[in-house]
């Protein structure tokens, strides 16, 4: 077989030498074909093949769940401890509940005034904190020794409070027979009945003025701080007539 002319070029003939100093270009779809080697689901710190435990994703990954790690522990043990009703502050009882700053002045103000508080039910004693706002706090409260509060709070709790004044005297009373109208006492009469301080007094005067008389002594239960422990101490000594 007889060779081509040396004149003519053949398919498949190699290219001219490059001269010195020449860098082939990477066009931009070369680059990018390499880039999508690389798989989404990976770290953008991590190579395919590399190991977990390698000196790029490994120490990533481990940095972020030993932060995770602390967080979950530092508020879950927050979460776990109550908050000590006799020396919290007011931004500490805030996060409590059912307690706002009007409540979380309340309490403050009346621990100043009576002392600490022994058990759930005396908060039954504060103003505007009633039965629903005492289950909210079931189980998240504690007192001075650090014990948690009861599961539920108690008439005997209720009535034993050291807030709660004694039996009205029959000298104050308004009423034949020794008994309290609820609809006509004054403020200083209302402060004697079982159960009723300064504030619930007021309480009941406020109540008096915008809803209008109290048809039974059972309607105290809608005066805001008094719940049915109270009304049950107040229904032997008050009239509404």
């Amino acid at each position: 077989m007889l060779s081509p002319p040396p004149s003519v070029k053949t398919t498949g003939s190699r290219s001219p030498k490059k001269k010195p100093g020449y860098r082939r270009r990477r066009s931009a779809s070369s680059v990018w074909r390499r880039a999508a080697r690389i798989s989404p689901t990976r770290s953008s710190c991590e190579r395919p093949g590399a190991s977990s435990n390698g000196l790029r994703g490994g120490p990533v990954r481990s940095l972020i769940q030993g932060i995770l790690l602390g967080v979950a522990l530092l508020f879950g043990g927050a979460a776990e401890a109550g908050v000590n009703i006799n020396t919290a502050s007011q931004s500490e009882l805030e996060t409590l509940p059912g307690i706002g700053p009007s409540k979380a002045v309340a309490i403050i103000q009346h621990r100043e005034a009576h002392g600490p508080f022994k058990a759930l039910g005396d908060l039954d004693a504060v103003t505007g904190i009633g039965p629903a706002t005492l289950t909210n706090l079931n189980g998240l409260v504690e007192f001075g020794d650090g014990a948690v509060a009861p599961s539920a709070p108690t008439t005997a709790a209720a009535s034993t409070s050291p807030a709660s004044p004694a039996p009205a005297p029959k000298a104050a009373a308004s009423a034949p027979g020794g008994k309290v109208n609820i609809n006509s006492a004054p403020l200083s009469e209302l402060e004697q009945l079982p159960g009723i301080g300064p504030s619930k007094a007021q309480a009941i005067l406020r109540d008096r003025e915008e809803r209008g008389p109290f048809t039974t002594c059972a309607d105290l239960d809608r005066v805001e701080g008094i719940g049915p422990a109270t009304v049950t101490l107040l229904v032997e000594t008050c009239v509404t007539q």
